[in-house]
């Protein structure tokens, strides 16, 4: 079950994106913010920012934190929502696997202890961060409907979401004592 723990486990757990502590994670030395689009920053068939989303999107930029969406979907879908929202965005990312996002965080001069990924999957967004050294905050899928290709990844993510929330790994960045 260790293996489960280090691949998986989240630093952080949030109900959704739009709950998090924005001044709390700069305050814990956070800067970057690595932002899944699907179904974490907006439902996967949102083609534009809702107001909700730009909102927080301000939020972030005024508590300090950079955001760049990060996604597995394609430059059609992931670009013009990025451009809308008017942050970088890194493309066809293929999380968990990809190294892309180091060469990003090279070229930025971006601290790995200064970076968070959040998304809405364990098996993506999170054994992504894992992987890579950063810390992660998973948070639930903003609608019900996943797209296709995501309902694999929910049916094997169930069973690891259970045994995380079994043993107490699931904390939101409010309950994180320096």
């Amino acid at each position: 079950m260790k293996c489960i723990t280090n691949r998986f486990a989240p630093t952080f757990y949030e109900k959704n994106l739009f709950s998090i502590a924005l001044p709390r994670l700069y305050q814990l030395g956070y800067r970057y913010l690595f932002i899944d689009l699907d179904n974490t920053l907006a439902a996967y068939y949102e083609m534009e920012p809702s107001a909700l989303t730009q909102s927080f999107l301000q939020a972030c930029d005024h508590a300090g934190l950079m955001v760049t969406i990060t996604s597995n979907n394609k430059d059609q879908r992931v670009a013009p929502f990025a451009k809308a929202c008017g942050v970088p965005y890194l493309a066809n990312l293929g999380k968990p696997f990809s190294r892309q996002i180091l060469k990003f965080c090279e070229e930025k001069a971006y601290a790995k202890d200064k970076v968070m990924v959040i998304g809405d999957q364990l098996l993506t967004d999170v054994w992504f961060a894992n992987r890579l050294g950063f810390s992660s905050i998973f948070v639930e899928k903003l609608v019900k409907v996943d797209h296709w290709p995501t309902r694999i990844n929910r049916w094997f993510e169930h069973p690891i979401k259970r045994y995380l929330s079994q043993k107490r790994l699931l904390k939101p960045v409010e309950d994180h004592h320096e």
